[in-house]
């Protein structure tokens, strides 16, 4: 799948990073721990990645989950003039923040998820974003900062 710069990042990109800050704080060890059943997951390209809610209701409905067939929505969407990559999930977007240096993944099997201090930073200035009445979709960053680890 192809990596969304930073500056593209819209509403499922902070939106996950802001789930990911919060199972990161509830950590013991600062290795917070993915629940598969509350990220958007495309079937087709992250099978072995369905929660297992979502595989329920696939077999259930016979249909894929919610998300599925969105994508992930970029910087400046709107319904009116949609900014979207078809098949991007939030395991893509997951990848975007690695990429970014904003967290550590350990692994897909064990879901595993870490802050580098520059994600803390960001998800800090995210998080003032929406005390302040804010948007994730609206959400700019002040400044990405490369923080010595």
């Amino acid at each position: 799948m192809e990596t969304v710069p930073v500056e593209k990042f819209g509403r499922d990109h902070w939106s996950l990073l802001a789930y990911l800050e919060t199972i990161c704080v509830d950590a013991l060890d600062q290795w917070g721990q993915i629940d598969r059943n509350k990220l958007r997951v495309n079937i087709r390209t992250h099978p072995l990645l369905v929660g297992h809610i979502q595989a329920r209701a696939i077999l259930a409905l016979e249909k894929p989950p919610y998300g599925y067939k969105y994508g992930t929505r970029l910087k400046g969407h709107t319904e009116e003039k949609p900014n979207v990559i078809k098949e991007h999930d939030d395991w893509d977007c997951l990848e975007n923040m690695v990429k970014a240096g904003f967290v550590e993944f350990l692994t897909l099997t064990s879901g595993g998820v870490r802050m580098t201090d520059t994600g803390i930073v960001i998800a800090a200035q995210l998080r003032a974003h929406k005390v302040h009445g804010g948007q994730y979709a609206t959400f700019e960053l002040e400044q990405i900062m490369e923080i010595e680890q």
